[in-house]
């Protein structure tokens, strides 16, 4: 009676664990265009634009995963799955395969079902796994190939062929990730009872072996096919392109000799924080530890040599080569960890009565997943919800009509390009990255815009430099900066002005299409050349001239157009934007300079009703 409360108390608690990591993976599903900046997010809004137009991806490429990508996120489509879904459930896809083979794998090495649940249920909550599951990513299906290589590797179960698959795979492998590559010597050790007896027997086997392993390689020609592809990223149609896409040329600047012990031992902490958020401290420790028993076990000693050759060697590239994260490492390091708990826990459990090894596996199990889910999940929403790329495709809408908007290569630009290419949205304007070719843009006509933001971090003397011109800024939309080679010139008119003050409002209106914000435009217009440059009053103002809310900058144009920087007779456009609130009934526009110590000279005050219903 005892033991079948028990193992129905463990079938409760493992469906409880399975059914809780569905939930949090179907919960912080990715269903919209991509805006997070963090490191794990940077590349996702570009992979959810090629998953839909068979593109390719940056270097190194990833056509094994792009191909598949696309196949299945063409039939997930078919069933009426909405594009930027359909390229996160890609992931999922991968990710859940994944996960089946890795319990598959512990299973066949413990011969106990509780040990494939309890890796599940661990493994899949932790950071890299979990979010990488949700976003459209290439580093789900990485993990797939690393979890069927660590099986074929050492699963006792008879596979005909054993070092022909891992060889074909470890190449697929390898032309995916480079970073799988750092499984080889490990995978070597663990076959080796498979593969020297192969060896021996008929030593031109590893000509085939070889030739396998190159064969991974042969989808690379769906990067030259796809050079005319809208998401083709390098110079496809070169040979040299291609060279430098497969090499990864661009990143070669992250991979180098530590210049100083100090930079060795920050790039060590980077990549021990990175673990430390994956398994906790006491994780690693019972890991390391864990990996070390197995060694020492004469049952469990190629497999945990495996893991343990595997584990160093990405960590050891991760922190003393390599100066940034790669996923695919981290993830080596983490598996190899967590079958080390389990060598531990295992031979602690294993003295135990069957059906208290199996509470026992269950609870800790369910202890490490309600852990994971309270460190990750907070974390993980906030990645997949970011709502700068919907933002940025508002932004977007407002650009004017035939224009071509710049925003630099990233998050905001994919966000972009996803709306326009998955979306069917923004067909009203082009897109070009800081790349581009701008003066044959304004060359052919066509209006180029750009969000106020990006003068951060290319700022006029950039856009100069591209232009081989003098470029004069306007706000052309609200946040949206109209980059142009001519000034608007028109003759001075006889406007009034205060004493001082050589640029006066010219028109100006007030635009309630918004739902929280009013916009106020204004033609500012240059008397004459100004000698001083001034700031912007913009206030919001109750029925009683009390401020409700400041919009004051500190030059027009959001900042970027200084007075001094103005031409005689020079007109500009420009937007201000306070928030909608049912007590503002004016606003106060007008220019000042402060005088220090607590002088403010003001000049050209209007008070501009508001009319918004």
């Amino acid at each position: 009676m005892l033991r079948n409360l028990s193992s129905a108390l463990y079938v409760a608690i493992a469906a409880l664990l399975l059914f809780n990591l569905g939930y949090q993976y179907t919960s912080t599903l990715q269903t919209i265009p991509n805006g997070s900046e963090h490191r794990m997010m940077i590349d996702v809004g570009e992979t959810q634009a090629v998953l839909n137009t068979w593109g390719t991806l940056h270097a190194t490429g990833y056509p094994h995963y792009v191909i598949t990508g696309n196949l299945l996120t063409a039939l997930l489509r078919i069933l009426s799955v909405d594009g930027v879904t359909a390229a996160a459930l890609v992931s999922l896809i991968w990710a859940v395969l994944a996960l089946i083979v890795l319990s598959l794998l512990v299973i066949d090495l413990t011969g106990q079902l509780w040990w494939g649940v309890f890796i599940v249920a661990v493994f899949g909550l932790t950071r890299f796994v979990w979010v990488h599951a949700v976003v459209a990513e290439i580093y789900s299906f990485g993990l797939l190939i690393q979890v069927i290589l660590f099986w074929l590797a050492v699963t006792p179960r008879n596979i005909s062929h054993r070092i022909s698959w891992l060889a074909l795979l470890g190449g697929i492998g390898v032309a995916h990730h480079r970073g799988i590559a750092f499984m080889a010597i490990g995978l070597i050790v663990a076959a080796w009872p498979y593969l020297w007896p192969q060896l021996r027997e008929k030593p031109t086997r590893l000509l085939w072996w070889l030739f396998l392993g190159v064969l991974g390689f042969l989808p690379y020609v769906y990067l030259p096919l796809r050079a005319d592809a809208r998401w083709a990223y390098g110079e496809l149609d070169t040979l040299r392109g291609v060279w430098i896409q497969f090499r990864g040329e661009e990143a070669n600047w992250l991979m180098h000799w530590p210049h100083s012990s100090q930079e060795l031992w920050e790039n060590t902490l980077a990549f021990w924080r990175v673990l430390v958020n994956e398994l906790s401290v006491i994780g690693i420790i019972i890991g390391a530890i864990g990996l070390t028993w197995g060694i020492l076990q004469r049952q469990t000693r190629r497999t945990a040599l495996m893991f343990s050759l595997v584990a160093a060697l990405s960590a050891a590239f991760s922190c003393i080569l390599y100066y940034d994260i790669l996923a695919t490492l981290v993830l080596n390091v983490t598996i190899a960890l967590l079958f080390g708990i389990v060598f531990v826990m295992q031979s602690i459990l294993t003295h135990l009565p069957t059906r208290l090894e199996l509470l026992g596996v269950g609870i800790v199990a369910a202890l490490c997943a309600g852990l994971l889910v309270m460190h990750n999940a907070s974390f993980v929403e906030g990645l997949v919800t970011d709502p700068t790329g919907l933002e940025t495709i508002e932004l977007a809408e407002l650009a004017p009509a035939d224009s071509t908007l710049m925003l630099a290569w990233g998050p905001r630009y994919f966000a972009v390009g996803v709306a326009q290419d998955v979306q069917g949205r923004l067909q009203h304007i082009d897109r070009v990255d800081h790349r581009g070719d701008f003066r044959a843009i304004l060359a052919s006509g066509r209006q180029l815009v750009t969000a106020e933001y990006t003068f951060y971090a290319q700022p006029v003397s950039w856009w100069q430099d591209k232009l081989k011109s003098p470029v004069y800024l306007q706000s052309i939309a609200p946040r949206l900066v109209e980059i142009r080679t001519t000034p608007t010139l028109i003759d001075p008119p006889a406007l009034p002005s205060d004493d001082g003050a050589v640029v006066v409002q010219q028109n100006w209106g007030v635009d309630c299409s918004f739902d929280d914000e009013i916009v106020l435009w204004v033609e500012w217009v240059a008397l004459e050349k100004p000698t001083k440059d001034m700031s912007v009053m913009v206030h919001l103002l109750d029925e009683k001239d009390r401020i409700l809310a400041n919009a004051d900058v500190n030059a027009p144009v959001y900042g970027w157009r200084p007075l001094t920087t103005w031409l005689a007779g020079e007109q500009v456009l420009d937007h201000y934007l306070v928030p909608r609130l049912q007590e503002g009934k004016s606003i106060r526009l007008g220019l000042y300079e402060y005088i220090p110590p607590q002088t403010f000279l003001k000049y050209n005050v209007l008070n501009i009703p508001i009319t918004c219903p």
